[in-house]
């Protein structure tokens, strides 16, 4: 978690690689105002800047609910037995 000051120097933020504004380098400018600490954590993470990363994020954010689970898998297999057949949408 960050401070909400990361708002205003993303704000104020120029483009950096890739020519998007880059968390890293707000996250940089605020470590020169104030201090901030890491978490050391075992789990799953994912790359939710990009379009794959965060589709598989919120697969497997449906997977690991019991409420949602049992029918999203169900509509998994129907997806992926359509693209076999040359079906999909």
């Amino acid at each position: 978690m960050l401070s909400p000051a990361i708002f205003d120097l993303l704000g104020a933020q120029q483009q950096g690689a890739g020519n998007e504004i880059q968390l890293t380098d707000a996250m940089l400018r605020l470590l020169a105002a104030e201090p901030f600490t890491g978490l050391a954590y075992e789990g799953r993470s994912f790359d939710c800047g990009s379009k794959v990363g965060f589709l598989a994020a919120n697969v497997a954010f449906a997977l690991a609910r019991s409420d949602l689970a049992p029918e999203f898998r169900d509509v998994l297999a129907d997806l992926l037995a359509g693209e076999a057949s040359g079906t999909a949408a």
